[in-house]
Order: C-alpha cells, then sequence, then structure tokens
C-alpha cells in the first residue's frame, strides 16, 4: 500500500479505488475554457490532507501539458521566511517564460520585478552572499519602481502563446503570516496576462491558520471564507471515496495481507469485523492516504504474529494505532483494567461502578480522543476489550470472562499485540501446531517437540490450553496425543490442591478421548498397564470426568457419558490382575497412585473392589489395619509440592465402606482396639502410618456401633 502518487493509472492497481479520472478531466476542462473568459485566474484544488491532491495534480499537469500549457510547481513551504518566499516565487515565473531570444526582455524584467519586490539587503543576510553593485542599484534613484515593472511584465506575457499555470501546493503547512504573503504575491503581483495558478489545501486548516491572523480575528470563520472567497475565483472540492469502494478495498486488502503472512480469518472473524465496518470504522477510512496508512501498519506488523494473535483483534488495535496513536500509547500500561484483572469483591458496587467510568474517561482523556471522534473510539475499544461496553454502560464487572481464542483479552496473549512477536518465554503457537504434526508423524523427539516437553513441565495450565486449541488445526491426532499426554504425566511436577499440573493432565484428556473412537480404548487401555500404574490412574481419572459430565446439551452429556462407561468396562476387566502385580508389598509402601485407583475404582465397583482387598489381606500382603489405617483421610496445604507434610483429617466410615466391611474390620481388630488411646492428640498430626494406626484404632474404640450411611 504505497503512498506514492498514482502516476499511470492504467498500470497501477490502486487506481480502481483511488480513481480521479473524471474529476480530473472535468478540472482540465474547466480550467482550459477559462481562459477565454479571464486573461489571469485564481484556482483552488481543495481536500483534507490524504485525499489525493498530489495524485490529482500529477494527472492534471499530464492533460494541461498534452493542450500546450505551461505548468510549473512552486512549493511554499520549502522556503523559510517571506523574503525568500518571494525570491522563490519570481524565479519560478521567469522560469516558466518559454526559451529564446523573443523572451529575453520578459525573463530580464521579471527578474527587475523580483528585485524591486525583495530587499536584497534581508536576501544577503540569509543566503551570505556579497551584494556587491547591486547595493548600488539598490540605491539607485533611478531604479524603476516595481509598480512599473509589474507593467512592463503585463505588457510583454501579453503575447505568450501557451498559458502558464503555477501550481502551489501544501499551503496548509505555512504559518499563518506565510499563508497571507502568498496570497498577496498570487492575487495581486502575480496576476499576469496568461498566468493562472491552482492553490491546494487543506480548507479546514487554511481557516484555523486565518482565524489567527488581525485580518480576519479568532473564532470568525465566516469572515475566513469569505476572504478566500475573494483569493479563489473557483474552487474544485475533491470528492470523496465512494463507501462501496473503501469497504471493498479493505476488505480486498486485508485477504490479500492474511493470506500473504498466512493470518487466519474464521467466517465469524468476518462477520465480525463487518459488522465494525459498518458501525463506524470506515468512519476514518475516508482518504486515499489513511486507507494506505491503516494497511501500511498491517503489512509491517502482522506478518511476524500471523498465527499467534486473533486476526480481526490485531486489525482493530492497529486501527487505534494508526489513527489514534496518543491512546495507543497508553493501552498497554491499562492492561489490568482492561482485562478486568483488577476487579474483585467490591462491598460498594455503586463506588465500583463509577471509578471504572472514571478511569475510562481518564484514559480517553489521555489518549486525547477528541469528542466527535469518542463514540467511534469507543465501539473499537468495546470490540477488542468487553468489559469496556460493560463499564460504559454501567453494568457490573465481573473478574471471569470468557476470552476469543488468541484474543487479545486472553492476558497470555495481551503483551503479543504490543510487542509484534511472541516475547522469548512464551510458547509460539505455531510451534505447537508443527509439534503436533511431529507426534502425528510419531517424530516425538523432533526440535518442536522437545520445546513443548519443556515448556509442559514450566508452564502445564497454559500448554494444556495451546494444545487443546491447535488440535482443532490438525490431523486426527487424539489417540497420539492421549499417548504422550500419559508418558509425560511423571515428568509433571508434583503439586497439592486444585489445578495441580497432574491433576490437569487428566482433565484435558478428556477431549481427546470422546473424540477418539471407542474400539481404541482397548489398545489405550493396554498402553497405559504397559506405561505403569501412574498412567492407569490418569486413565481412570479422565473416564471419571467423562462419566461425571452434566453440563453441555443432552447429546453432548450422552456422549460423554457413555464414552466415560465404555473406557471404565475396559479398565476394570484387566484392573484386578493389574493390580495384584502390583500390591505384592505392604500397603503403605505402595505407590500413592495404587491407592489413588483404587479409590476411582471403588466410587465405582464397590463389590469388586472389596473382594481384591480382603484378598489382599487373606493372602497376608496386607494388613487389616492397614487398610484401615490407609483410609483415615489426611490434608495438606494447597499448592504444596511432594515434600509437604500432611496432617490427619478425619475417619469417614460411610467412604471407607466402599472398600471394606466395616463390621468385619471392627471384629478382626478387636483386640487391639480396647487397648487404643484418645482422638484428641491425633487430630491434626502428621499423618505417618504409626499415627494412622493408631487413628484409626481411636475411632473405632471411640464408635463400637456406627452405622454406615
Amino acid at each position: 500500500m504505497s503512498d506514492d502518487p498514482i502516476d499511470h493509472s492504467e498500470v497501477d492497481a490502486r487506481s480502481r479505488y483511488f480513481d480521479r479520472s473524471e474529476f480530473v478531466a472535468t478540472t482540465a476542462s474547466v480550467i482550459r475554457a477559462a481562459r477565454s473568459q479571464s486573461s489571469s485566474s485564481v484556482f483552488g484544488l481543495i481536500g483534507t490532507w490524504g485525499s489525493g491532491k498530489t495524485t490529482i495534480i500529477s494527472s492534471l499537469a499530464t492533460q494541461l501539458q498534452a493542450s500546450r500549457w505551461r505548468v510549473h510547481h512552486f512549493n511554499p513551504w520549502l522556503y523559510s521566511d517571506a523574503e525568500t518566499l518571494r525570491w522563490g516565487f519570481f524565479s519560478e515565473l521567469r522560469g516558466a517564460v518559454p526559451p529564446g531570444d523573443r523572451w529575453n526582455d520578459t525573463r530580464e524584467n521579471l527578474e527587475n520585478l523580483r528585485n524591486a519586490v525583495v530587499p536584497l539587503a534581508k536576501l544577503a543576510s540569509v543566503f551570505g552572499f556579497d551584494l556587491g553593485g547591486a547595493a548600488e542599484d539598490l540605491l539607485n534613484p533611478d531604479r524603476a519602481s516595481a509598480t512599473k515593472m509589474r507593467e512592463k511584465v503585463s505588457t510583454q506575457l501579453e503575447g505568450l502563446l501557451d498559458p502558464v499555470l503555477v501550481i502551489l501546493d501544501d499551503l496548509d503547512r505555512l504559518t499563518s503570516e506565510e499563508l497571507l504573503e502568498v496570497f498577496k504575491l498570487v492575487r495581486f503581483i502575480g496576476r499576469l496576462p496568461n498566468v493562472y495558478y491552482l492553490l491546494c489545501y487543506d480548507e479546514r486548516t487554511l481557516i484555523d491558520l486565518l482565524e489567527k491572523t488581525d485580518l480576519v480575528g479568532q473564532r470568525n470563520e465566516r469572515r475566513a471564507l469569505d476572504y478566500l472567497e475573494k483569493i479563489v475565483q473557483l474552487r474544485f472540492d475533491i470528492p470523496p471515496l465512494r463507501e462501496d469502494l473503501v469497504e471493498e478495498l479493505f476488505e480486498v486488502g486485508l485477504r490479500g495481507i492474511a493470506e500473504k503472512s498466512g493470518a487466519p480469518i474464521s467466517e465469524a472473524d468476518e462477520v465480525r469485523l463487518i459488522q465494525l465496518l459498518d458501525s463506524g470504522l470506515l468512519d476514518r477510512l475516508t482518504t486515499p492516504r489513511a486507507i494506505k496508512h491503516m494497511f501500511a501498519q498491517l503489512e509491517a506488523f502482522l506478518p511476524p504474529v500471523a498465527n499467534e494473535v486473533n486476526t480481526v483483534d490485531f486489525v482493530l488495535l492497529s486501527w487505534i494505532r494508526t489513527f489514534e496513536p496518543a491512546l495507543y500509547g497508553h493501552l498497554q500500561s491499562h492492561r489490568d483494567f482492561l482485562l478486568g484483572e483488577d476487579a474483585a469483591f467490591e462491598f460498594d458496587k455503586t463506588k465500583a461502578k463509577l471509578g471504572r467510568q472514571s478511569r475510562l474517561e481518564e484514559l480517553l482523556r489521555r489518549g486525547e480522543v477528541d469528542t466527535t471522534r469518542r463514540e467511534t473510539v469507543v465501539r473499537v475499544l468495546q470490540a477488542l476489550f468487553p468489559i469496556v461496553g460493560g463499564i460504559a454502560s454501567g453494568r457490573e464487572i465481573t473478574r471471569h470472562r470468557e476470552t476469543t481464542a488468541q484474543g487479545i483479552t486472553d492476558k497470555f496473549y495481551f503483551d503479543r499485540y504490543f510487542n509484534f512477536g511472541v516475547p522469548e518465554d512464551d510458547l509460539p503457537d505455531a510451534l505447537v501446531v508443527a509439534a503436533l504434526n511431529d507426534l502425528e508423524l510419531d517424530q516425538a523427539a523432533s526440535p518442536a517437540m522437545t520445546m513443548l516437553e519443556k515448556h509442559l513441565q514450566s508452564n502445564t495450565r497454559r500448554t494444556l490450553e495451546k494444545v487443546d486449541h491447535a488440535r482443532n488445526r490438525t490431523p486426527l491426532i487424539s489417540l497420539a496425543l492421549i499417548r504422550w499426554y500419559m508418558r509425560q504425566f511423571t515428568n509433571l511436577p508434583i503439586q497439592n490442591g486444585w489445578g495441580a499440573p497432574r491433576d490437569l493432565l487428566s482433565r484435558y484428556m478428556a477431549d481427546p478421548l470422546v473424540e477418539s473412537s471407542a474400539d481404541s480404548y482397548t489398545e489405550l487401555v493396554q498402553f497405559s498397564l504397559e506405561e505403569g500404574v501412574e498412567c492407569v490412574y490418569l486413565l481412570l481419572d479422565a473416564s471419571r470426568s467423562l462419566v461425571g459430565r452434566q453440563i453441555g446439551g443432552s447429546t453432548e452429556i450422552e456422549l460423554w457419558n457413555d464414552r466415560g462407561t465404555k473406557l471404565q468396562a475396559e479398565i476394570f476387566a484387566v484392573l484386578p490382575p493389574f493390580l495384584r502385580g502390583q500390591t505384592e508389598l505392604p500397603v503403605f509402601d505402595q505407590s500413592p497412585y495404587t491407592w489413588q485407583a483404587i479409590f476411582i475404582w471403588g466410587a465405582f465397583d464397590q463389590d469388586s473392589v472389596r473382594k481384591f482387598i480382603r484378598e489382599r489381606v487373606d493372602l497376608g500382603c496386607w494388613t487389616i489395619l492397614d487398610v484401615m489405617a490407609r483410609l483415615v483421610q489426611s490434608t495438606v496445604p494447597s499448592g504444596s509440592g511432594p515434600d509437604a507434610t500432611s496432617s490427619i483429617s478425619e475417619f469417614d466410615p460411610n467412604w471407607a465402606s466402599q472398600f471394606v466391611d466395616l463390621a468385619l474390620a471392627r471384629t478382626e481388630l478387636r483386640a487391639v482396639t480396647d487397648s487404643a488411646g484418645g482422638l484428641e492428640n491425633l487430630r491434626r498430626a502428621e499423618a505417618t502410618p504409626e499415627n494412622r494406626r493408631a487413628y484409626v484404632l481411636a475411632w473405632l474404640k471411640k464408635n463400637p456401633e456406627t452405622a454406615v450411611m
């Protein structure tokens, strides 16, 4: 999206959207016709900054030159003060005179007119040259006046066959004093036969400049317009871009950049973007320059984050960066506010609501958002950060909200939008996709897989979220992914409490298990047996999520429950013989995952697990006291690691009865129960095997006839 003028519309792809050929042709025709009505005129080409004036000037000059007009360009912005500006103006007029001896006198007289108008002493101080003989000429009483010189030049230029058009661009970049100087030169001194002028400017800016002069005065727009009408005889207002073409250009341009960079745009993204375009996003895309600058941002910064951010969110943020740069500069420092991360329990909700509204107002004020643009800007902010809509409407704000996939409201993705890349300590989504593809190809040792495993261990939750998202962009990978999850289980850190890494893994296995064919469960169960009791427990824990599913539509719930039941049937069929091989050691020498597997088994098949445990006791592998002691529940600090000290919590007879016959256990332990101590000293004691045994005996002594509910 080049910002250069369109010089050759027939070969420039932009010309279809920025076409001004009819406007240029009409303007050229009017200028040519003006020669028959006036020997000299001043025209105005009026358009906002970026509306395509440079392109129009180029095309207009080409058409007029083809009609034997001599076109010259004078840019007053290039001159530093009024004296040099006058010098440059007359130098340009002198250069507009045709070559040849016939016009030597005219060129000389224009030079004399310039010398009469421009104080040479000041020019000498500006340019730093020695006046020499010119100083004597300046003091010569016979030196011709500016009026006489102008009359001579006017007479000579009447014979000019090819008219001259002097184009003055960038008038809206001048100071107020410089602008008045240009008007004086053009309207009063430079009005010469066969010399015409085209003044190019943004009218709003010129009005502001004129209101700063004593000639017009502040807040006197009508007087400023009246003054401009005296200077410009005929105005050519550049027509605005057609809205339908702007929308088409935006869509075509965005698709092109997305395809080139590989950034995805879903159907839902397209619908969302079209709705935003219709609701005011196009209001700032009314000039060729605005559109080009917007797409220049996207061309430069979207490729590095393609597939790493939500494309529509990035487009919206680029819109803010392009048209509201001051606001953009404050967004990253307001991260917690925009994401709602600072929302907590608030007793005075009215005060909290007003506080957020005040912060939003302050953000817009610091961002220098003009009141005339506020509504559109807030709408774009709301599309990026839904919390803004809630604040603006006075709704209650909660901390936990759903986020768009890879969206800017996801705290793990937020910084990517401002860094134009993935932070060094983050896991690129593209790497996750590559790793899953390698996994499907049985390349588990690839660099991508190695990096994925590293991140899984250091940031389990985030990595699992990314893998879960990436599954939708890879081939059918469920079985390979489940096997990989099971292999990674023991590599994850041991942590206690909700959200522990190993517990998270079983939750994220649920979706792939549902997506897998039920016929594959036999293979998966066999794989878990080969990997060890930890993987058997993991598969059992995941099956519990399937069976216990209660959220979703009835069809979805039925599918999950059915798959969970089938998976458990496969596991329970082989679990007893597998556990027999794991339970030769005493109770407290067993892997904790052996007991975790037994606990899940007992929750679904009480009779079988009771029978299994009784078998272990009868064979002498375990004692009934150790089994009962193992059923004493304990607690550890949430978030603690594997070395945390656990404390005795309670003995729940209802839960314990899933695994043992309590009446039978009482009978078998009666001899040692009578000599047991009290419970009070053991509550919250360290849950060592000795303390557990003592606690369960004390409990049996205190509750000799407790009924099981």
